[in-house]
């Protein structure tokens, strides 16, 4: 990829973990990036009733390809 192309990737954003992200932060009250991927790290072993609504959503739709998407490329 040039950087022409990065840089016109850079300004997409990805709107299912912006979402995640946002709940998180709403949730918790304050904006420290470390304090996120403690809660992604931990949301793998917490029961249902102490996930982060968006975070849980986010991990659980994560790994699905898009319709349009070809994974033998």
């Amino acid at each position: 990829m040039t950087d022409d192309e990065l840089d016109r990737w850079r300004t997409v954003a990805d709107e299912p973990a912006d979402r995640a992200v946002a709940g998180f932060f709403e949730r918790a009250g304050h904006h420290e990036p470390a304090a996120l991927v403690a809660e992604l790290v931990g949301h793998l072993r917490l029961p249902p009733e102490d996930l982060v609504p968006s975070i849980a959503e986010f991990l659980h739709t994560a790994g699905t390809l898009p319709s349009w998407a070809h994974p033998e490329r």
